[in-house]
């Protein structure tokens, strides 16, 4: 049995069903509990995520130093050959 040109089949309940809105998420429960403690939760995590991508983007420019040094010295060491 299909309901309409969906090709789903109807579900079936033992009762009325009403459309009520989806419970708050983890995340959500989350601050608002900090926010009912006075906690500044959001001022945290954005410090702590700049804070990693500061340390992630450093990483990533040393690393391509490193790459750009060694592609220095292997280039000065072929060209003299």
């Amino acid at each position: 049995m299909t309901v309409g040109n969906t090709g789903a089949a109807p579900t079936w309940h033992a009762g009325r069903v009403n459309d009520q809105p989806a419970p708050p998420g983890r995340l959500a429960r989350l601050l608002q509990a900090a926010d009912r403690r006075h906690v500044p939760l959001r001022t945290i995590l954005v410090t702590v995520a700049v804070v990693a991508v500061t340390y992630l983007a450093a990483q990533v420019i040393f690393r391509l130093r490193t790459l750009v040094l060694l592609f220095i010295v292997d280039s000065s060491r072929t060209g003299r050959s």
